[in-house]
């Protein structure tokens, strides 16, 4: 998938994505029974590992550039759209054909509450509370995929920081760097002329003490 549309990418990511979660619940539903948590966990996991990976692959080998915050706020948001549609999905099925009975035992719920309104009996009710569950689902699944989108676009923000060290280049490499080093200001420094006068007058002053020592020497003999 080369095209940088983002609303392309995060559609056609999101498909996948939403069709890896779709297959998981339904696996989960056949192996792992009902009520259990490890097939739900594992439908997370599906898509924090697919949006990270489709995130990170749009910046790397599409664009090529780092992305904004933003911009992985956006494509994340996109895919899912996508994904809390396999999560209707998944919900219809799962009522009309995995357990068609799941929704009476719902309905059985609204009676323990006190209403005095037969769901049974009365059908436009159960209708209307068959057709809100879906818009409801994909609703709750939108908000709850977006929470994560926000904690993975956070997380692979920080990474991308440049280091501060690295980024800054009055600051030497660590490699280089030596503590409680001293170093003299440079003002303070010699100049290189003054380094080459400082040497001559040096010479001339061992020159002169030689000189001394020698007219001693020969008073004496």
């Amino acid at each position: 998938m080369k095209d940088q549309n983002i609303w392309k990418y995060g559609f056609n990511w999101g498909s996948i994505i939403g069709a890896g979660i779709f297959l998981t619940r339904i696996l989960g539903h056949y192996f792992g029974g009902e009520g259990g948590i490890f097939w739900p966990f594992l439908a997370s996991i599906v898509f924090i590992f697919g949006t990270a990976w489709m995130i990170n692959n749009y910046g790397r080998n599409i664009i090529k550039e780092k992305m904004k915050f933003s911009r992985m706020l956006l494509l994340g948001f996109i895919s899912s759209l996508v994904v809390s549609f396999f999560h209707v999905l998944y919900m219809i099925v799962y009522i009309n054909k995995l357990n068609p009975g799941f929704f009476n035992e719902m309905l059985a719920q609204y009676e323990k509450l006190g209403i005095n309104i037969d769901v049974y009996s009365d059908t436009n009710i159960a209708n209307a509370i068959e057709f809100a569950m879906y818009p409801a689902t994909y609703v709750i699944e939108l908000i709850s995929n977006t929470f994560y989108v926000l904690m993975i676009a956070g997380i692979i923000t920080l990474q991308n920081r440049p280091n501060y060290r690295g980024s800054n280049p009055n600051i030497p490499p660590r490699s280089d760097y030596t503590p409680y080093t001293t170093t003299t200001p440079p003002e303070y420094r010699a100049k290189p002329e003054e380094d080459d006068q400082e040497e001559d007058n040096n010479e001339g002053i061992e020159e002169t003490e030689d000189n001394g020592n020698a007219f001693e020497n020969e008073d004496k003999e």
